[in-house]
């Protein structure tokens, strides 16, 4: 009987060892696991900043690009005024066609 007992407890013994390895091994794997899933992240978190920064540049450009047509859109508008303005008809008449207003008087050079 006390052979069997001994024999018992070693053998409870191993298959506790055992089961304390095999838990160690899982935690080990899952340690693994998470540490991967973990550097997986942080790559992807430096490819979306880069994209992020990619993009704030991209879109700054833009905006640049908008304030730019923006100004010419003014200076076109405004252009537009002035020659639908009664002073640029004026001064297109008098320069092309050589009309005068009425009261004006017309000076030439004796050359």
């Amino acid at each position: 009987m006390g052979r069997q007992a001994g024999s018992l407890k070693a053998k409870r013994a191993r298959a506790r060892r055992r089961k304390e390895a095999g838990l160690r091994a899982a935690m080990l794997g899952i340690l693994m696991v998470v540490c991967i899933l973990c550097l997986v992240l942080f790559i992807q978190g430096q490819k979306l900043r880069a994209q992020i920064t990619r993009n704030d540049r991209i879109y700054n450009e833009l905006n640049e690009q908008i304030a730019e047509e923006e100004a010419r859109t003014e200076e076109i508008e405004a252009l537009r005024d002035y020659y639908e303005s009664e002073d640029f008809i004026r001064q297109a008449a008098r320069d092309r066609l050589g009309l005068i207003e009425e009261g004006q008087i017309v000076f030439r050079s004796a050359n």
